[in-house]
């Protein structure tokens, strides 16, 4: 048992992330309705009571997911006021690396953005995170030249979906880096 205030934040954020990692794991393989809060707390190896009290529902969990996981897929401009080429290019790096590092999210990704009534939860929040970004990378485009920047800009965003769309799919033979280098090379 926890002695200290630090001890049992750090014991709460542990679990709190075993919980969340399993569910992770269990939405990308049995899809979001396929999974019953039951079967993620039985493959953590912790009671179905415990999961429970770090979330109420199935839904909130995968909130508290999909949530974490587009924040830290725009972590690295999320904080800039503006975004010069090294910014950019630091940020393309990081989404290829996310792809290959985390394919259980980018399954769970894919979930959401296919479910009708699935996304209508989380259109709201999806909105509030990526239409700032959209209006950095717009900006960043233009002091570049480029026509149609937004169009540019959102033109990006759905090929990255579909890369990652494919790689998720087929990991093992789809030419990632290939196509990293690509992207890099078309708006670098």
């Amino acid at each position: 048992m926890p002695k200290t205030k630090e001890q049992y934040e750090a014991l709460r954020s542990q679990k709190m992330e075993l919980i969340e990692n399993t569910a992770m794991a269990c939405f990308a393989e049995n899809g979001f309705h396929g999974t019953s809060i039951s079967s993620i707390a039985k493959k953590a190896g912790i009671s179905t009571g415990l999961t429970y009290n770090y979330f109420s529902s199935k839904e909130d969990l995968l909130t508290a997911i999909y949530l974490k996981g587009i924040k830290k897929i725009f972590a690295p401009i999320d904080q800039l006021q503006a975004i010069h080429e090294k910014d950019f290019r630091a940020f393309m790096e990081h989404i290829f690396a996310e792809m290959e590092s985390n394919t259980h999210f980018w399954k769970l990704y894919f979930i959401v953005m296919s479910q009708p009534d699935i996304l209508a939860k989380y259109q709201e929040h999806i909105m509030k995170t990526i239409a700032p970004l959209i209006v950095k990378i717009s900006i960043h485009f233009q002091s570049k030249g480029i026509p149609d920047p937004e169009v540019e800009t959102r033109l990006l965003f759905s090929m990255l979906d579909g890369i990652c769309m494919n790689y998720v799919a087929d990991s093992k033979h789809y030419p990632l880096n290939e196509i990293r280098r690509k992207i890099l090379n078309h708006y670098g």
